[in-house]
This record gives structure tokens, C-alpha cells and sequence, in this order.
């Protein structure tokens, strides 16, 4: 995938990987867990290719099959949709919620739930402005951060920042002030230590320039600016020891 070859993936992804799910049913012992996680890395995979190249639908079409599995989008997935949902003009997916029954508070976050249609049997939404665009992509990404810390995929220092980014695009000063100040440093202080060295896992100077430039676009220029000297301390502190 990472060649760009599409004649030869496009086939693995839609050919193969189904035949081989087949497959696995039909002769594996414990075949649902084997078929969720050979899709779910697979497709992920498909879903950034789909989504760099702007091909969105299909992007879209393989993440909600692995949420069918029971699985969710690993790795680069999760951001790269979310950035192309900012980049085309096209209706916005109804991405399906990844649990059953009741919600839970994870890691200082609420549920976020996907944004649905007017209809149950809604699979996009048509926005009626830009502003309201804007806002069902952040509601999207937030869904998308609830879903991966509820299952502990750690979300990657990528998906932060794009995630800060649609934020402050919707001017959603509240949300990303309580994901950058709570929901991410708990997520990462409960990380298991296996994880903690992981660089693309852990905050970053990337991280704090993403989450500043985006309360500048929600107005919030003090809350930019006191982020701003809280990471010239923290650098200063990080520094000298």
C-alpha cells in the first residue's frame, strides 16, 4: 500500500481479505477473534490509503466493517478519514457507535456519540453551511476518541493534533480545552508502561503548537497563551534537569 500499487492492494482488500475471513470461520478455532483483528489491520490500512487519496466513501465502507466486527480502525486510520471529512464537499458519514449498552466516562471523557442522520436509516449527513460542517466533523472526531481510549487503542500524537484542529475549526474552545488539559494527560499517565515509550504515543512539541493554533481559532487568545507559557516552562523545566 505504502507503493501506491492500487491494482495489487485494492484486490488484497477486497478480494483476498474476504476469502480469507471466510476461511477462518469455516477452520479456526476462536475464528471471530482471528477475523476481527487480520480485517481490522488490514482495512485500517485500506482506510488511510482511501483516505489520503480522497476516495472517501470508500474509506468510510471499511470502517464501519470493522466496527461491524467488532473491532475498531487502528494506527493512522482514525485521523486520515478525519482529515479527508475536512477536505471534501461531499456528505459526511453516519459512522456507527462501536458498544452495546450503556455508555461510561473513560478517562475524564464523556460519551461522544457519532452524529446521526434526521433518520435512523441515514448513512450521511448533508450540512447546511460550512458552520454546521465543521461541527459535525468535530462531533465525528470526538466520537472517533471516545470509541478508541473506551477500548484502550492509545490515540497517537496524529490523531491529537488533527483532532485539536477540527476542534478549533468549529470553535469548540470548551471540548479541546478539556481534551488537551484532562482527557489526554490522564489517557497517557494510565498507559501501561510497554506503551509510555512509544514517542508517537506520548505528547509532543507538535501536540502543544496543534492545541495553541487551535484555541487562537476558537478566539480563546488567553487560553493560547497560557499554553503558550505553560510549554516554555515545561521545555525550560525539561531542560535543566
Amino acid at each position: 500500500m505504502s507503493k501506491g500499487l492500487g491494482n495489487y492492494w485494492k484486490t488484497i482488500v477486497h478480494d483476498h481479505t474476504p476469502r480469507y475471513l471466510k476461511l477462518l470461520e469455516a477452520h479456526s478455532k476462536g475464528a471471530h477473534s482471528l477475523r476481527r483483528k487480520f480485517a481490522t489491520s488490514v482495512w485500517s490500512q485500506a482506510i488511510h490509503r482511501y483516505a489520503t487519496q480522497g476516495e472517501v466513501e470508500e474509506a468510510v465502507d471499511l470502517f464501519r466493517r470493522i466496527i461491524k466486527l467488532g473491532g475498531y480502525p487502528v494506527s493512522q486510520a482514525p485521523a486520515s478519514l478525519l482529515i479527508s471529512l475536512t477536505k471534501t464537499s461531499l456528505p459526511l458519514p453516519v459512522l456507527p457507535k462501536d458498544w452495546q449498552g450503556a455508555p461510561r466516562k473513560v478517562f475524564n471523557m464523556e460519551p461522544a456519540y457519532p452524529p446521526q442522520g434526521t433518520s435512523s436509516a441515514d448513512l450521511f449527513i448533508v450540512p447546511a453551511n460550512v458552520a454546521e460542517r465543521a461541527r459535525i466533523v468535530a462531533e465525528i472526531g470526538l466520537a472517533m476518541l471516545y470509541s478508541m481510549l473506551r477500548r484502550e487503542l492509545w490515540p497517537t500524537t496524529y490523531f491529537y493534533c488533527v483532532l485539536f484542529s477540527v476542534l478549533g475549526n468549529a470553535c469548540m474552545d470548551s471540548e479541546l480545552k478539556h481534551i488537551f488539559s484532562r482527557v489526554m494527560p490522564f489517557a497517557i499517565r494510565a498507559m501501561p508502561a510497554k506503551f509510555r515509550i512509544r514517542p508517537e504515543l506520548m505528547s509532543s512539541p507538535t501536540v502543544w503548537t496543534m492545541a495553541i493554533k487551535a484555541a487562537v481559532n476558537c478566539g480563546c487568545r488567553p487560553l493560547a497563551e497560557h499554553w503558550f507559557k505553560e510549554y516554555r516552562m515545561s521545555a525550560i523545566i525539561c531542560h535543566n534537569a
